[in-house]
């Protein structure tokens, strides 16, 4: 398979996240598929990595599984993954994620929202709250269910001290590696 290693890893913490690894070899998610979604694959990223885990967690579990399939579904749908250069695990879970959720999104007619206004609310927890339920009448998946979760974000004007608090989704969460002493 060439140069692989940043697939295989990301592929190793989806397929041992019991919740949603159990979500794809039980087939529930096959009542999922959104293939009218123009934003997703038409099931196909979904359709290949069940497969994928059901080859993985097969009876046979002291084999290796070589994932061929898998990444020339990739490579047909996005060309960064063709070819055997190395890839950032990062960025490769960022579109397998995304093409997951996008291929198992439940909302077919997206509404338009607003952002939450913090100030609206009594609490961070109400507001936080809102902002996921809004979020939800545009995003609504398994994926997002198990990986996605809301950042907290707090802007104070140097001049006036107004305050902007807004809370939005993220599938990554970007920290900072300590430096040693």
């Amino acid at each position: 398979l060439g140069n692989t290693c940043y697939m295989a890893a990301g592929l190793q913490c989806l397929a041992n996240s019991p919740g949603f690894r159990d979500y794809f070899l039980s087939h529930r998610f096959v009542a999922h598929i959104n293939r009218d979604n123009p934003l997703g694959w038409r099931g196909r990223v979904a359709e290949e990595f069940a497969v994928l885990l059901q080859a993985i967690w097969s009876e046979k579990l002291h084999s290796s599984v070589r994932p061929s399939a898998f990444k020339r579904m990739l490579a047909g749908v996005n060309s960064q993954f063709d070819g055997w250069e190395q890839q950032d695990c990062q960025e490769f879970l960022a579109f397998l994620l995304d093409g997951l959720h996008e291929d198992l999104n439940l909302v077919t007619e997206k509404p338009l929202t607003v952002a939450v206004d913090r100030s609206d609310f009594e609490s961070d927890h109400a507001a936080a709250e809102e902002a996921k339920r809004r979020h939800a009448l545009r995003n609504n998946s398994r994926v997002g269910e198990e990986f996605q979760g809301l950042f907290k974000s707090t802007v104070v004007c140097e001049d006036c001290h107004l305050e902007s608090i807004t809370f939005d989704p993220f599938f990554f969460l970007s920290l900072p590696m300590p430096r040693p002493r």
